[in-house]
């Protein structure tokens, strides 16, 4: 298991640095700033995204990467079935 962290002090170059990898399963973005967060994590190249929070999916929720992270299809949820959609999971931590 390989984990990079690195230091940005603009959000171009933090979207950059992490979308800059050959895999795509998933990411955590952590910001003071909920109201935008949302446009950051939708510009993330991974299939499942974190703000400010581990990622605490269920069975049902779609599961599988992007690139070079597993098969690139889905597992688990009603998405299992759709191998060509391009869905994402964006998980929020609004309490803590």
């Amino acid at each position: 298991l390989a984990l990079a962290l690195a230091l940005a002090l603009a959000l171009a170059l933090a979207l950059a640095l992490a979308n800059h990898t050959a895999y795509g399963l998933a990411t955590t973005l952590y910001t003071r700033d909920i109201v935008k967060s949302d446009k950051y994590a939708c510009k993330l190249k991974a299939r499942i995204v974190a703000v400010n929070a581990y990622f605490g999916g269920k069975i049902s929720t779609p599961f599988g990467g992007l690139k070079a992270s597993g098969f690139g299809g889905h597992n688990n949820s009603i998405h299992a079935h759709q191998q060509s959609t391009d869905a994402k999971t964006i998980w929020f931590d609004l309490c803590g």
